[in-house]
């Protein structure tokens, strides 16, 4: 199937006839990821990203966010909250932390002491909490304890330790607590929040996850902010819903939830397996060749690559525009995305 309007108007059949379709997002631009919500919107989809782990589980809560942009030009103090898998030693927005003029002190809590590249990034300004074997979760308990001017139980040093980090923490005038995305727990997730509340009561500190996968930030940008909701979506009523264990795109795969998919990528990347034996399935890709069971492939260009597009690129570690030297004659993953859904209002949005 290679015509073009025909490859629309199938995939925009198979979205608008299904009972329960799916959208998975993979590397996406603004543009696109506005649009792939908007899809979603009008065929009563879920729509989440491809990868495994994600920051709905502080979006979710309200969590203080911050741009790497806004955290070198602001933070003052920086927090490592481990573990921190070694490759988070070529984020762009740790190094330019570390390599930026301003003047900024660094700490470390976690389980583990960070690998040494990590530590030779930051250099002798960063200083570990020695508290024992105590647990990440206990030592952000005991710290919310001390902020909040409570009691906790700990043997003399654990306090002592838990008192002078947390005396750090409140000076902070703007700290940035910085993490691996999929690397803390749910519950060392929701400890690490609550932290944060607590202490924007009494300065400014903000999350800084690292290491995000192509296309994510993009989608949950665009998700937030046209619905006030992160990704994963479901358009399933009268207003969109949001809970991660429901409606994340693994788990409707392998509760068999869904009776139709779509597969969103504006790269190369391939469909991932634990996607690729789903019969029902469709594609929007810039994957140069044809994807093994797909039923409607339509074929975009690479964002950045073939056409302008605003990313966040991990090389800057913030949104860009990136226009690209000389542009493809390969559409867009929004120019696709909406001639889909101008088919399905021509045809009528599925009851």
């Amino acid at each position: 199937m290679s015509d073009h309007k025909d490859v629309v108007d199938a995939i925009a059949t198979g979205l608008n006839t299904a009972h329960n379709p799916l959208i998975v997002v993979d590397a996406i631009d603004l543009a696109g990821a506005s649009e792939s919500v908007e899809l979603a919107r009008s065929v009563g989809a879920t729509i989440d990203h491809s990868a495994p782990d994600n920051i709905a589980l502080l979006q979710e809560q309200g969590w203080l966010g911050t741009t790497p942009g806004e955290a070198v030009l602001r933070s003052d103090a920086v927090l490592l909250v481990g573990p921190l898998p070694e490759h988070i030693a070529t984020d762009e927005a740790l190094r330019r932390l570390c390599d930026s003029d301003k003047q900024r002190s660094f700490r470390y809590i976690g389980s583990q002491a960070p690998p040494g590249a990590i530590a030779n990034l930051v250099g002798k300004g960063l200083a570990g909490t020695d508290v024992g074997n105590i647990s990440l979760t206990a030592l952000i308990g005991a710290l919310r304890a001390h902020v909040a001017g409570n009691a906790f139980d700990a043997d003399d040093a654990t306090r002592t330790a838990v008192k002078a980090l947390g005396d750090w923490l409140t000076g902070a005038k703007y700290g940035v607590a910085v993490f691996a995305k999929g690397a803390l727990s749910d519950l060392e997730g929701h400890a690490l929040l609550g932290l944060l509340d607590d202490l924007s009561l009494k300065t400014r500190w903000n999350g800084l996850p690292l290491a995000s996968p192509a296309g994510q930030n993009e989608l949950q940008r665009m998700s937030s902010s046209l619905t006030g909701l992160p990704a994963p979506l479901a358009f399933h009523g009268t207003q969109p819903r949001h809970d991660r264990w429901q409606h994340g795109a693994r788990n409707v795969i392998a509760r068999g939830e869904c009776d139709a998919v779509l597969w969103l990528s504006s790269s190369d990347n391939p469909i991932p397996n634990w996607l690729s034996s789903f019969t029902n399935l469709y594609a929007i890709s810039a994957h140069g060749g044809a994807l093994a069971g797909v039923k409607a492939q339509a074929e975009i260009g690479v964002a950045g690559v073939d056409y302008a597009a605003i990313l966040e690129p991990a090389e800057i570690g913030a949104f860009a525009a990136i226009t690209p030297p000389e542009a493809s004659n390969r559409g867009s993953a929004a120019y696709v995305i909406g001639s889909i859904r101008n088919a399905i209002k021509k045809h009528g949005a599925a009851a």
